[in-house]
């Protein structure tokens, strides 16, 4: 199943891209790009990495990056927040939290660790947008998937 999400996914990347373009987005793209993508209830916001998460009234879904807020950005993460399940952490590269690699995030599970991103890509942040759709519209059971 994890090939028809991936699909899926490239195809919701695909949409996103063709308005955006490719290249790198910054957090204040991001953020107004997730304001127009998701409903306002369910877009938390864009944050650095170690940041304070609002918390979430129901299904939410967030982006973070790699980097804290002084080293600047470096590779986007996104977070699905449904009740009554641990957060869905979804990073392009399929890495895994580990001691070494976002210990803070090592109690979330996470997607399928198959790679959705070549090396030296900039899409990172359209990616997680397109994840989060998926998420959104198609729920955590499909997301987890990707």
């Amino acid at each position: 199943m994890s090939d028809r999400t991936d699909q899926l996914l490239f195809v919701v990347r695909d949409i996103i891209t063709s308005e955006v373009g490719s290249g790198a987005l910054r957090t204040s793209e991001l953020r107004l790009l997730g304001q127009s993508l998701f409903p306002q209830s369910m877009f938390l916001g864009v944050f650095p990495a170690r940041a304070q998460i609002p918390a979430a009234h129901g299904r939410a879904i967030y982006l973070q990056n790699t980097e804290p807020l002084p080293l600047g950005g470096r590779h986007w993460l996104a977070v699905g927040l449904e009740p009554g399940f641990p957060p869905l952490l979804f990073d392009s590269y399929g890495r895994v939290p580990s001691r070494t690699w976002m210990p803070e995030l090592q109690h979330m599970e996470t997607t399928d660790p198959d790679c959705n991103q070549r090396n030296g890509s900039s899409l990172c942040g359209q990616l997680c947008l397109a994840w989060g759709k998926i998420f959104e519209l198609h729920g955590r059971d499909v997301a987890a998937r990707v």
